[in-house]
């Protein structure tokens, strides 16, 4: 996951893991981020996590991960940042 996308995660409220030192990524003088591992950012979805599926280049669709609830979706190059975008969505203040 890229720092931009686990900034958004925490700026957003995702809970940052105290139990582990956070994992720096970027520049030295970027904040510290937690990177959420993909059960955690599943099991943050709640109920309203559905499926996550794998496509090929499809017609409009690019090669990568969808993740769905029955309303929302997070589109990503691997599972964690598919899944972290439906949070987003989920998580979007209204």
């Amino acid at each position: 996951m890229k720092y931009k996308l686990a900034k958004e995660l925490k700026d957003a409220g995702f809970t940052q893991n105290q139990n582990e030192q956070p994992r720096q990524i970027g520049e030295k003088d970027m904040e510290t981020v937690s990177l959420p591992t993909l059960f955690e950012l599943i099991e943050a979805c709640g109920d309203r996590f559905a499926s996550l599926i794998r496509h090929a280049k499809d017609g409009f669709e690019a090669k990568g991960w969808k993740s769905l609830d029955e309303e929302s979706f997070g589109v990503g190059a691997t599972p964690e940042e598919a899944v972290a975008k439906l949070w987003l969505a989920l998580n979007r203040p209204e």
